[in-house]
């Protein structure tokens, strides 16, 4: 659609996410059922010079669908039923905005908002990981990291720190995790309260005086802060980051993690391996184990596989986790059907590329099918199926 001047952006996405979305209902309307797995939007960037709409520009939209062949218990759908499944009824009925994370996090709670140098959200040091998963529901991101060291989060900003199954510590940072980890974990325990002189303080919003910043440097371990201007001479402090407790030593987080080789049985795989990677709940409660060649393997809520996701590089230079830097070393970049990451897509003998457009590359990988999102032709993301 053409994006005039002085058209409102909004309408225009609203009126390709009619347009899309009618062409979905006749697909739909033929028999067959569909799941929307990603709606994108593109501006035509030839139309736009040093930053500025000259004449019109055009913006693109792909909705991109998978054909329903199976449910989630595992009973294949059998010819003639998939109108059972139906998902288009009507265009206005479908919702495709982004998901309010905020609003959605599935079966977790966290009862208080507090954080001291004893307790952290309701959570005392010295609490059993089996006590404080029963107060908590479910933690967000949860690893067994080796026999020792367990290490969790609440939200993305909390990570709690298991020695034996017994907690000993924690860290709270505003941004504690790599982005691409981050986008992939729900919101939970985003506005903390830290005790300070016997009074409450929010993390995010009030500055720290002289008096309580000398409080907490006798308190707290690895405290940091962000820089507000308030005035042209005035610079005010508000704390991002602090760690309370024990913590790992970088000796003591040595680890391994499996990597996923897609020619194999991916089932077996996770049965094998999911104790041992890494397990995260995404905005919508989806599981993700996470493997070390940046490898997502999503499940359904019995935990049995649904799809794969091919991740970007976390980048923990971004990251403001103490162990950070450890943490890189164990991770290595994925590679599929003979495409690397960073790298461009070609087609060889277990790899057909279908069609290709705004940078996606649909295709058929042996026993796959899903799509690569590239950069330049440089391949930094994708998301498979198993075919059927």
């Amino acid at each position: 659609m053409n994006f005039y001047k002085n058209n409102s952006k909004d309408e225009v996405i609203a009126g390709l996410k009619k347009a899309l979305l009618n062409k979905a209902y006749q697909k739909a309307s033929r028999g067959t059922s569909y799941l929307i797995e990603s709606v994108r939007f593109k501006k035509a960037e030839e139309k736009i010079r040093e930053g500025k709409i000259t004449r019109h520009a055009q913006i693109i939209g792909s909705l991109h669908l998978s054909a329903v062949k199976g449910c989630e218990h595992g009973e294949v759908i059998k010819e003639g039923e998939s109108a059972k499944l139906s998902l288009f009824y009507h265009y206005s009925k479908i919702a495709v905005d982004k998901v309010q994370s905020e609003h959605v996090v599935v079966e977790q709670t966290v009862s208080s908002l507090k954080i001291n140098d004893k307790s952290i959200y309701g959570l005392e040091l010295g609490v059993s990981y089996q006590d404080a998963l029963r107060q908590v529901g479910r933690f967000s991101f949860d690893w067994q990291v080796n026999e020792q060291w367990r290490l969790v989060t609440l939200g993305r900003n909390t990570v709690l720190f298991f020695e034996q199954d017994v907690l000993v510590g924690g860290q709270y940072h505003r941004h504690l995790l790599p982005t691409v980890w981050s986008n992939l974990i729900e919101l939970s325990a985003t506005k903390p309260l830290l005790e300070v002189n016997g009074t409450e303080v929010s993390m995010t919003n009030h500055a720290m005086s002289g008096a309580n910043l000398t409080f907490l440097e006798k308190k707290y371990s690895f405290l940091d802060y962000d820089k507000f201007r308030i005035s042209e001479d005035e610079v005010e402090l508000r704390l991002s980051g602090l760690v309370i407790g024990k913590v790992p030593n970088d000796n003591e987080l040595l680890f391994s993690l499996a990597c996923y080789e897609e020619n194999n049985g991916v089932q077996d795989f996770i049965d094998k391996h999911h104790t041992s990677l890494p397990k995260f709940y995404n905005q919508t409660g989806e599981i993700g184990l996470l493997t070390g060649c940046n490898q997502v393997l999503l499940l359904w809520k019995d935990e049995r596989f649904k799809s794969l996701l091919l991740s970007e590089r976390a980048n923990f230079n971004s990251a403001q986790f103490i162990h950070a830097q450890v943490l890189s070393r164990g991770f290595s970049d994925w590679s599929f059907y003979g495409v690397n990451y960073l790298q461009g897509i070609e087609s060889n003998s277990e790899l057909l590329i279908k069609h290709e457009e705004d940078d996606v590359y649909e295709v058929n990988a042996g026993g796959w099918q899903g799509y690569f999102v590239t950069d330049d032709g440089l391949a930094f993301q994708g998301n498979f199926y198993l075919k059927l």
